[in-house]
């Protein structure tokens, strides 16, 4: 089996926990739907995993729906007796939102980040007119 990346993080921004897709899904962006399978250990990609959905992170990508599963590993003995995400510890649901803001935002400030330098140029073209 290939595997295939489908995006760097290419920032400080690490995966909290393993992520890949479930096989012969699809979302409403026609991408396999996303899922972060959270274990205490990570796995080589390409593995296949026993895991089972215990809530969902709606977000939007590129415009379109693109909701994230989020799942526990149905052999980790830590993880398996959760079945909603509202049993995990408070500071593991900030840790999952946060991986995903910083992932958005480090997306966007990116291309953002663009604009002001825009707005610089057309400024230096006005008082060079001046």
């Amino acid at each position: 089996m290939d595997a295939q990346v489908d995006r760097i993080l290419y920032s400080s921004v690490v995966y909290p926990h393993n992520y890949g897709f479930i096989p012969r899904t699809l979302c409403e962006d026609n991408d396999p739907m996303d899922v972060l399978v959270l274990m205490q250990e990570p796995v080589l990609p390409g593995c296949f995993l026993r895991a089972r959905a215990i809530g969902l992170m709606p977000m939007i990508d590129q415009g379109e729906k693109d909701d994230k599963i989020i799942a526990v590993c149905a052999d980790d003995p830590e993880y398996r007796h959760y079945t909603d995400i509202n049993q995990l510890a408070p500071h593991r649901l900030t840790e999952i939102r946060r991986f995903f803001e910083d992932c958005i935002l480090f997306i966007f400030q990116f291309k953002l980040s663009q604009e002001p330098c825009v707005r610089c140029e057309v400024l230096i073209i006005r008082v060079k007119k001046l």
